[in-house]
């Protein structure tokens, strides 16, 4: 019995090392990847932008499995110095060599093999700052005011797109639906093709306004004496006047207009002619734009 179990043990032990050796010799396998690195720009003379027509090298790498797939999680990138860099092109020759990988694995080719780099002349200059607003309101609401804070940016980038830039964008804000006024952070719409960018804050405060609409109109409305114990003729006995205000409130008035009081008060008025002027009294949120006519002639009788 005792023999069964040291049998046993030694094809266990066996077929462990068996599975170790082979993955062992898996795992030192030497393959092939081509891993996408990043072209580095160093050292950039701070008068000048650099721009590289190509951005990514395809970089063919060969070595054991386990170090390749190790590989693809590093920072590698292929760096660049032009600290003695001049406006104009500037072509480059990559050299393979000069991307470091670890040891048991060699770089066996780069694409492109050439790259040209183009300096321009920088430019640093302040802006405008527009919010960018996408969206309306539901019907019967406006936005009256945007505010953005701050109002300005200096950006920096090369002299031809900054010199002919009027004003930078923000990220777009909602307003669909809106009904109230909301506050949010937001950042510049800069496009990285431009290479441009922002000196100062990035994230702009964005206060957008929202209110209801309002609409001007015209009513016909009635002129009425007050507290007189007398007869009374108010000529002519109509005036216009127009309003604004909401377009909820506005609407409701020219449904219904007794809100819309327009009186001469007669008090302490004997019998006789006379001119005077109305009152006019509106509902809140609902202003006087014109009224016509000005002055009423008023004749009192017994």
């Amino acid at each position: 019995m005792n023999d069964i179990k040291k049998y046993i043990l030694y094809i266990g032990i066996l077929f462990v090392l068996i599975i170790g050796v082979g993955l062992f010799f898996f795992l030192e396998k030497e393959e092939d990847v081509v891993l996408p690195i990043p072209v580095k720009l160093e050292n950039v003379p701070s008068d000048l932008v650099a721009v590289a027509d190509v951005g990514i090298l395809e970089v063919r790498v060969r070595g054991p499995i386990k170090l390749l797939d190790e590989l693809k999680g590093q920072d590698i990138y292929y760096a660049i110095d032009l600290s003695k860099g001049n406006p104009g092109l500037l072509p480059i020759t990559v050299s393979k060599d000069a991307i470091h990988v670890p040891r048991k694995l060699s770089v066996v080719s780069v694409q492109p093999e050439s790259l040209t780099i183009n300096f321009e002349e920088r430019l640093n200059k302040q802006v405008p700052i527009v919010a960018d607003l996408c969206g309306t309101p539901p019907e019967g609401y406006v936005v009256s005011k945007v505010v953005v804070t701050p109002s300005v940016v200096e950006l920096s980038g090369p002299y031809a797109v900054i010199d002919q830039l009027t004003a930078i964008r923000t990220t777009p804000i909602d307003v669909n639906g809106l009904t109230e006024t909301i506050k949010k952070e937001v950042a510049l719409a800069i496009k990285p093709e431009l290479h441009i960018e922002a000196i100062s804050k990035g994230i702009i405060d964005v206060e957008v306004i929202v209110e209801e609409k309002n609409v001007e109109k015209s009513f016909d409305i009635p002129v009425e004496g007050k507290n007189t114990p007398y007869h009374y003729v108010i000529t002519p006995s109509i005036i216009n006047i127009a309003i604004k205000g909401p377009i909820k409130i506005i609407e409701e008035l020219a449904a219904s207009q007794e809100k819309l009081q327009v009186y001469v008060d007669l008090n302490g008025l004997k019998p006789g002619v006379y001119v005077r002027k109305t009152a006019i009294s509106l509902p809140l949120d609902v202003v006087l734009v014109d009224a016509k006519p000005e002055v009423f002639t008023v004749k009192i009788t017994k």
